[in-house]
């Protein structure tokens, strides 16, 4: 996984500003894609999927680029993921938005 170094280097600000923008996104997306399940909605799926997939790219995330690439494909075909696969990326997504808020707390005291 990249660091948050790695990606913002060192200013503070930039660093916190950018957590709470994938908090922010992550949190939308969870309620998108919970919302676009329960009303079959494939395209929804798919955008959302895409999102998180190319959000977890910037962190070199790969548990969740490969379920969201795998929920992306199965929504591009207009069929329904599996429910096991959109809980996993849910639950993938909230532990990153426990990390991230971890880290956001860190940086905003500094």
């Amino acid at each position: 996984m990249t660091s948050i170094q790695d990606i913002c280097g060192t200013d503070s600000k930039f660093i916190c500003v950018f957590l709470q923008s994938f908090i922010d996104i992550s949190e939308e997306n969870i309620t998108e894609i919970i919302t676009a399940f329960e009303k079959k909605d494939t395209e929804s799926i798919r955008f959302n999927a895409h999102s998180i997939k190319g959000m977890a790219s910037n962190f070199s995330a790969s548990r969740l680029i490969k379920i969201a690439t795998s929920i992306e494909l199965c929504a591009k075909k207009k069929n329904m993921p599996k429910l096991e696969d959109v809980q996993q990326l849910i639950n993938l997504l909230e532990i990153n938005i426990q990390q991230a808020s971890r880290l956001l707390e860190k940086y905003e005291t500094q």
